[in-house]
C-alpha cells in the first residue's frame, strides 16, 4: 500500500468527520497545506485543530479511530486520487467524485471498455440465459463486465464472466474490508484475487448511517466507469431503471433487449425506447455491433486469461 496515499486518505477523511463534512473547509485547508499533509496528521494536531476550530484532543480521538479503521484494510490495497496516472478521468466530471478510490486487484482494466450489466434480483429463467449468451458476446469481444454485485443478475453476470477464464470489475458499496450481500464474499474475494477488479469509493471509517447513501453513491460510481449499461430487466421502480436515468444524464448509451416491450407489466421499457442514447436490441450480436460499431474496426482491448480452479466455480 503506498504509503502517501495511505496518510493522505486517512488525514482527508479525519478532516472531513472533524469538520462535519464541511467539504468546503475540508478543500482550502487541504489546498493550502498539501505537502504537509503527505504525513500523519498527528506531526501538528495544533495547527489542524486550530484551522477546523476544535480542540486538539478531540481531533486526536477522531484521527486516531479513522487510521485504526485504515489498518484493516487488505495489505495490497491500492489507494489512488486524481494525481495519479491511473486514476480514471472519465469519472472527473460525475456528480459526487470522490477524492480517493480503493481498488484490489487489476487497476488496469478501469482502462478498458466498460458494460455495466444490471437487473432484477429475482431473475426468470429467460433473463439467466439473456445473462449467459450477454456475457458470452461480450467477453468475446474483450469488452470488460462490472457489476455492482447485487443479488440476482449482478451477481450471475459476475460469476458468468469468471466461467469464461476472464477477469471482472466489481464496484462494491462497502468498504474493501466488507462484503454486502454478505452471500457474495466469496465471489468478491475471488475477483479481487484472481486478475480481476474490486473496487469502491467507500472508505473504512464511514460513518454506518450513511449504508444506504453508499450504495446510491455505488451506483453513480458504477455508471461513471462505465461507456455503456446493458438492462437484462427489472421493474418499473427497480433499481437498474433508476441506473438508467443516471446513465443517461451522464451520456452513457442505456441498452435492453426487444423482448422487454413485450412484457405487458412493464411501462419503463416503452416509455424509455425513443429517448436518446437508449438501444432496443433484439439479440446479444446486435448489442456487440452497435457497441463497437462507432469505429469500423473492432476496438482491441487487452484482456488477459485468468487462471481457475474450476471446483472453485461451484462456490458462484
Amino acid at each position: 500500500m503506498n504509503e502517501k496515499y495511505f496518510n493522505q486518505a486517512i488525514n482527508w477523511e479525519t478532516l472531513l468527520l472533524a469538520s462535519f463534512n464541511n467539504k468546503e473547509l475540508v478543500h482550502s485547508i487541504w489546498a493550502n497545506n498539501l505537502s504537509e499533509l503527505s504525513f500523519p496528521l498527528l506531526v501538528d494536531f495544533s495547527h489542524y485543530s486550530a484551522l477546523l476550530t476544535i480542540r486538539t484532543n478531540e481531533l486526536s480521538k477522531i484521527y486516531f479511530k479513522v487510521r485504526e479503521s485504515f489498518e484493516g484494510l487488505p495489505e495490497n490495497t491500492i489507494i489512488i486520487d486524481q494525481e495519479d496516472e491511473r486514476w480514471p478521468s472519465n469519472i472527473n466530471d460525475f456528480p459526487y467524485c470522490p477524492k480517493f478510490i480503493y481498488c484490489l486487484g487489476d487497476i488496469d482494466l478501469l482502462k478498458k471498455n466498460i458494460v455495466v450489466i444490471v437487473g432484477t434480483k429475482s431473475p426468470s429463467d429467460e433473463d439467466k440465459t439473456l445473462v449467459i449468451k450477454s456475457v458470452e458476446a461480450l467477453v468475446k469481444n474483450e469488452v470488460v463486465v462490472a457489476t455492482g454485485l447485487s443479488l440476482g443478475i449482478e451477481g450471475l453476470s459476475s460469476a458468468e464472466v469468471i466461467k469464461h477464464f476472464v477477469p471482472t470489475i466489481a464496484v462494491i458499496g462497502t468498504s474493501l474490508d466488507g462484503y454486502y450481500p454478505t452471500n457474495h464474499e466469496k465471489l468478491q474475494d475471488f475477483i479481487a484475487e484472481q486478475g480481476g477488479l474490486v473496487v469502491t469509493m467507500t472508505p473504512p471509517s464511514t460513518p454506518q448511517q450513511n449504508f444506504k447513501f453508499n450504495f446510491l453513491l455505488r451506483n453513480r460510481l458504477l455508471i461513471a466507469l462505465s461507456h455503456a449499461l446493458l438492462i437484462i430487466d427489472d421493474r418499473d421502480s427497480g433499481g437498474s431503471v433508476k441506473m438508467a436515468e443516471v446513465a443517461l444524464l451522464n451520456k452513457r448509451k442505456v441498452y435492453f433487449y426487444s423482448s422487454l416491450l413485450k412484457q405487458s407489466e412493464l411501462n419503463w421499457p416503452l416509455i424509455m425506447k425513443d429517448r436518446i442514447n437508449v438501444k432496443v436490441v433484439r439479440y446479444p450480436g446486435n448489442l456487440i455491433r452497435d457497441l463497437l460499431g462507432v469505429k469500423k474496426n473492432k476496438i482491441s482491448i487487452t484482456t488477459n486469461k485468468i487462471k481457475i480452479n474450476t471446483k472453485q466455480l461451484t462456490l458462484f
